[in-house]
């Protein structure tokens, strides 16, 4: 399961989502069906319960979260190459993150967060590593402990290299 950025798939802003209702995803369906015939897409059944999700307040606030954090749906889009220090700007909102809008991004972060990581480390980028690992109220147990492994296994290979 990849993420998909509704603001990107769909050309709507973030207050189009804020202010969404069940007449607006019904509409946006529609548009959705036109839109995958004419461009002969294969990806409208996602977007489709994608949208309809949105009646969910939790689902909505969630995608609002992460829409809000560039730096954040960069790394869930699979785009570690558009991340740049001005992409953390916005974690400075000293606003709690929700425990559901955690829940809801740990999934994509566990398929896309060692990657963006490996990607960095290559490209020596070290302060948007430590932006990353900095971010840690962002995230669930589960993906600080990918973060730990992902560091624990490169300082492990740098001994043993080192040791040789």
């Amino acid at each position: 399961m990849k993420y998909i950025s509704l603001i990107d798939e769909l050309g709507i802003t973030l207050n189009d989502i804020a202010q969404i209702d069940a007449a607006h995803i019904i509409r946006i369906q529609k548009q959705l069906k036109a839109k995958a015939v004419l461009e002969n897409k294969s990806n409208l059944g996602e977007l489709s319960e994608l949208v309809s999700q949105l009646e969910n307040q939790e689902i909505k606030e969630a995608h609002l979260f992460i829409e809000s954090h560039l730096w954040l749906k960069n790394i869930l889009l699979g785009k570690p190459e558009e991340l740049t220090q001005k992409s953390f700007e916005s974690t400075y909102n000293p606003r709690p993150v929700a425990a559901f809008s955690k829940v809801f991004i740990s999934p994509f972060l566990i398929q896309t967060l060692k990657p963006t990581l490996t990607y960095i480390l290559s490209k020596g980028k070290y302060h948007l590593l430590v932006r990353i690992a900095s971010q840690e109220r962002f995230f669930t147990e589960e993906v600080r402990q990918l973060i730990i492994n992902f560091f624990t296994t490169r300082l492990n290979y740098a001994n043993s290299y080192i040791a040789i």
